[in-house]
């Protein structure tokens, strides 16, 4: 205490504040570097988690799209309108497997679920060909016999998939958001709390350095 006791008083103070001060650094730069990592983890939460359920919605309305060109393909009678819409209808299937490849780019976490949604609906277009085959032939009744026997219910099957997969994918990124909320209530109660005990060390070191200049 030799040292302390040569210092005046206003040094003393100044030097019983290096605890408060110590104590707010490392709460900043504790909290700066939670909050980084906290925004981080929200932008891939973002970007990639919602843009792939965006991604699974857009294939589910593409195969929606393709249910309604075959129907509509069956029941065509002009020969230029049924060559548009068997041309939609390998576009929006086309579409439909850039949107899957999408989705598992942006989460490989979910990439066996969004396959083997994607392959109900594979089976379904494959076996719409020879749906299409005979509505192109002007077959018009067997075209819609083999759409009955078995096609739509693989393409409402599948669609039903992508719902429930859609559903899941979301329930996931609400679960990680309801996370990432605790964590940033965490991180500002421990920067609170290193502020507080920062404040009551530097409060008794000011209160020992002046019992002492007193007496």
């Amino acid at each position: 205490m030799g040292i302390l006791a040569n210092l005046k008083l206003r040094r003393k103070l100044l030097l019983a504040m290096i605890p408060l001060a110590l104590m707010v650094i490392i709460a900043g730069t504790y909290a700066s570097i939670e909050i980084r990592s906290i925004d981080n983890w929200y932008t891939q939460l973002v970007d990639h988690e919602m843009h792939s359920v965006h991604q699974i919605d857009i294939a589910r309305a593409l195969n929606m799209h393709y249910a309604f060109y075959l129907y509509r393909l069956i029941v065509e009678t002009d020969p230029d309108r049924m060559r548009s819409l068997d041309h939609d209808l390998t576009a929006s299937y086309s579409d439909y497997k850039a949107a899957i490849a999408e989705a598992i780019r942006l989460t490989p976490a979910h990439a066996r679920q969004i396959s083997e949604s994607a392959a109900l609906f594979d089976k379904a277009v494959l076996d719409s060909q020879p749906v299409r085959a005979a509505a192109l032939r002007n077959e018009s009744s067997r075209a819609a016999d083999l759409m009955r026997a078995g096609v739509d219910d693989e393409l409402q099957q599948s669609r039903q998939r992508s719902i429930d997969l859609a559903d899941q994918m979301q329930a996931s990124v609400q679960v990680q958001s309801d996370e990432l909320t605790a964590k940033s209530h965490v991180v500002v109660r421990r920067t609170w709390l290193v502020i507080i005990f920062g404040i009551l060390l530097s409060i008794a070191f000011a209160s020992y350095l002046l019992h002492v200049d007193v007496v």
